[in-house]
């Protein structure tokens, strides 16, 4: 499926449940989400992208992510969820 594909699922699916209506797929829409249910559960936390970022190979590599390294976090995160500002 391409990503407007996706799109479009998923605002049905939305629009179904803030009615309270129930939905009905067919096996291959299923199949189609379990995938990129695993996709999305594989995906890094925005902690585990930030401590990527901190000094990557160094022996300085922050405990807790730092302020900049959360940033940059952020943006990845932004792209993996396809959330905006």
């Amino acid at each position: 499926m391409e990503r407007d594909e996706w799109l479009a699922l998923a605002e049905k699916l939305e629009a179904a449940s803030r009615a309270g209506r129930t939905c009905r797929i067919t096996p291959d829409t299923a199949l189609r989400l379990a995938v990129a249910a695993r996709a999305r559960a594989a995906q890094p936390t925005r902690n585990e992208l930030a401590l990527a970022y901190c000094a990557r190979n160094s022996r300085d590599r922050c405990a807790v992510p730092c302020t900049g390294c959360i940033g940059k976090a952020n943006v990845a995160d932004a792209l993996y969820t396809g959330r905006t500002w």
